[in-house]
């Protein structure tokens, strides 16, 4: 999964859970704005955000 292009950019090489953790204002605004994303694709990204946030 990606981000945006300037999010993408500053994510580098790194996967998107990684990145959403380093960065708390991307976090939010990707979630926000992932309207478009499938429902399972955003519930295996919150379940890698809990997994890695421990």
């Amino acid at each position: 999964m990606t981000a945006c292009g300037g999010c993408n950019t500053a994510k580098g090489h790194r996967k998107l859970a990684e990145f959403l953790l380093a960065e708390p204002a991307a976090r939010r605004s990707f979630l926000a704005l992932a309207t478009s994303v499938y429902p399972r694709h955003l519930r295996a990204l919150a379940e890698e955000l809990r997994g890695r946030s421990k």
